[in-house]
């Protein structure tokens, strides 16, 4: 193809069949799905296959709305951020999505290989099931599905996992690079009737005698195929959700992908589980395979996926200057959402460095791919000029608001109209969740009443979050208003991204562990694994910890490290606790082992905490334990500026910025999720599974569910 050097071809197989309201629906009856020779841009062949499917024949499977949405958006991403030529995209959609087609579809894909050094994305989304096992290769005696549009009608069943390793173990003959995606799950977690989450699980075929349970990444996985990563939207029983339009999961991979361009799978796997505790759903991710390698083999996208300045309105000593921006779709973008301007020219490592920004855009109105801005500039910043492009650094408030429904007074467990108006009243006038929290009737979070008149407040797969106790109205309403901030506090710092440039990577720069303390109550049962840095760790009950935290010996300055310890509950605990600042040089280690820092395992079980831990340099101190608090406060004088940035993020002062508080210095963190295992046996939780000399010192919050922290 007139080019020198190996051939690189990049496939992406998708089916997705997920719901919304996007974008208008398209036809795209099987475009692009030919033998045709491939479009080579750059020395590479990329080609996708996009399947939706959100229409079936069976009318027992229920329908999944606006597939074709995320067809749109899977395509854009592709297009917009690695070089895919639209005519190298295969589409399939609803009635064009079935069992023969899709096949035929990917035998032409084959005959579109020629070398072993090409590259295979195969990604799939929609309803999982699962079969009994027929031909004994299943341990656990059942096979996992793909509903597809036939199945279930004619003679047709399920796509089995059998028949997808089938068509693996060709791809392995053909290249040594195949990643695998599964946006769908073979568990079957229940999802409230009424939210507006719904799962992606299609109970096993009427009469099937399989036990439903836990679904298993592995399952879908070629023993022998060594060149193969696995990226799975939901393990361990955890249910893959879908809402407005959109996989959870799916859209949790596009704003990975629509940033950092270099990115492995192993930084990937990491960044995906607190954006989907953002999202409000609990389910739990995983990659496995080849973790080192870059997503989808690219080797060409230098840059994020920015806006650019396409008009400039200079501002004056009462003004500031107001910008036109314009670009493709980016997940975040609208009102009060903050942008980085930086030079068009500037490297890659630049755009990810605040002390290279010319300022800060905030959007002030958004109308699809147009914005219009204000920015703030530090005093000896170069002017703005046409072309200039914009990094966004901090998602709009629409991107994080938190949904919040009251089951109605007719139903089971329903709040009386009375509490209700009273728990409405509370939520509406509080003037510090106003743009955070907003009342829905298919909320993500519900609250309930239950025998005892308590408050329950369930997550969208009925998970109980939180329990306020009987009392006054009022009382009641203003205990429900402080956990629901919590929540929505939550929601943002879960979405936060280090500003690393070419001194810090998140990720690799922090090394963070959860370790277990030397001595140990009688009721910490269960065997202890430790698990390596920056990975998940699942903690036996009752297990006092504490964290450990790494900064790497490539660091090129010594940094303060503190973090926030995020509970499913809403609880927010900070560290350093008592507002000290602990500098850690580089190549050396800390561990934060004061009394009131460290952590005792308990309920809620199998439901992802999230630690998140940040180095900031000595000029630019944070004090987290300030930034745990409902209400704000103005802060002292000895935090730096990204502290300020982020109390005035959280507090709802967006846009209120001036150029004396923009950041100035990079900065980095690390997330590390953990999981409480129940221990055998156990039937209590909280305080009352502990030993009685240790529960004396347990805080636990009744209201909020405090949890994991002792007294000093």
């Amino acid at each position: 193809m007139g080019h020198k050097g190996p051939r690189v071809v990049t496939i992406v197989l998708a089916l997705v069949a997920l719901g919304g309201s996007f974008c208008p629906r398209l036809s795209f009856a099987s475009e692009n799905c030919s033998v045709a020779p491939p479009i080579s841009v750059g020395g590479q062949v990329r080609l996708a296959l996009l399947i939706g499917v959100g229409t079936y024949l069976d009318p027992g499977i229920s329908r999944l709305v606006g597939p074709v949405n995320d067809v749109n958006r899977v395509r854009d991403l592709l297009m917009n951020s690695y070089a895919f030529p639209r005519e190298n995209i295969c589409i399939l959609t609803d009635e064009d999505a079935t069992f023969v087609a899709i096949e035929d579809a990917f035998e032409k894909m084959l005959e579109r290989i020629a070398s072993t050094d090409d590259v295979v994305v195969i990604y799939f989304a929609g309803h999982g099931s699962q079969t009994d096992d027929l031909n004994g290769d299943e341990a656990d005696g059942r096979d996992e599905t793909i509903v597809l549009h036939d199945s279930r009608v004619n003679g047709h069943g399920d796509l089995l996992d059998d028949d997808l390793n089938r068509w693996l173990t060709k791809l392995n003959g053909k290249s040594s690079h195949v990643t695998l995606i599964l946006d769908s799950c073979n568990s079957g977690s229940a999802a409230r009737g009424r939210s507006a989450f719904k799962k992606r699980w299609a109970h096993p075929l009427t009469g099937s005698p399989v036990k439903v349970s836990d679904g298993d990444a592995t399952d879908w996985t070629p023993t022998s195929f060594s060149g193969l990563t696995v990226l799975s939207a939901a393990i361990d029983g955890t249910a893959a959700m879908e809402e407005d339009g959109g996989g959870l999961f799916t859209q949790a991979l596009i704003d990975i992908l629509s940033g950092s361009p270099h990115q492995t799978y192993g930084q990937l796997a990491k960044r995906l589980p607190p954006l989907l505790r953002a999202a409000g759903t609990p389910q739990i991710p995983s990659i496995q395979g080849d973790i080192d390698g870059l997503v989808f083999r690219n080797v060409d996208r230098e840059t994020p996926i920015s806006w650019s300045i396409r008009s400039i309105s200079p501002g004056d000593r009462s003004r500031a200057p107001q910008v036109e921006l314009t670009g493709p779709p980016l997940p975040g973008i609208g009102p009060n959402a903050e942008l980085r301007i930086y030079e068009g020219a500037k490297d890659s490592q630049e755009l990810l460095d605040p002390t290279k920004a010319k300022g800060l855009a905030v959007v002030r109105s958004f109308t699809g791919l147009n914005a219009t801005a204000t920015v703030v500039q530090p005093l000896e910043a170069p002017p703005l000029v046409e072309g200039d492009i914009a990094i966004l650094v901090r998602p709009s408030s629409e991107y994080h608001a938190l949904t919040v429904s009251l089951m109605p007074q007719v139903e089971a467990g329903g709040i009386p109209a009375d509490l209700a108006a009273t728990l409405r009243k509370a939520i509406s006038s509080n003037e510090e969740m106003r743009g955070f929290v907003s009342l829905s009737d298919d909320g993500e979070l519900e609250a309930s009443l239950d025998r005892d008149d308590a408050i329950v407040l369930r997550g969208p797969t009925n998970e109980i979050r939180n329990i306020i106790p009987s009392g006054p109205p009022d009382r009641q309403a203003a205990q429900l208003a402080d956990i629901l901030r919590l929540h929505a506090r939550q929601r943002i710092l879960l979405r936060l991204k280090g500003e690393g440039g070419s001194d810090f990577v998140d990720q690799e720069t922090l090394k963070v562990q959860v370790v277990p303390e030397a001595r140990q109550t009688s009721c910490a049962a269960g065997t202890w694994l430790q698990a390596p840095p920056n990975t998940e760790q699942i903690v036996p009950e009752c297990y006092e910890t504490h964290i450990r935290v790494a900064v790497d010996p490539n660091s090129p300055y010594p940094l303060l490290i503190g973090g926030l310890v995020l509970s499913s509950d809403g609880s927010i605990i900070g560290f350093p606790s008592n507002g000290r600042l602990e500098l850690v040089p580089a190549g050396s280690t800390y561990e934060f082992r004061a009394r009131d820092e460290r952590l005792i395992a308990t309920s809620p079980y199998d439901l992802q905490d999230q630690i998140l831990v940040f180095g900031t340099q000595e000029r630019n101190p944070v004090r987290w334990s300030d930034l745990t608090l409902t209400s704000r406060r103005a802060p002292d004088h000895n935090v730096g500026t990204l502290h300020r940035t982020l109390d005035r993020y959280l507090s709802g002062g967006r846009g209120q910025i001036s150029a004396a508080e923009g950041d100035d210095t990079t900065w980095t963190m690390t997330s590390v999720p953990i999981r409480v295992r129940q221990r055998a046996g156990s039937s209590l939780a909280g305080p009352d599974a502990c030993e009685p000399q240790l529960c004396e010192a347990f805080m636990h919050d009744p209201v909020t569910g405090t949890r994991g922290r002792l007294d000093p």
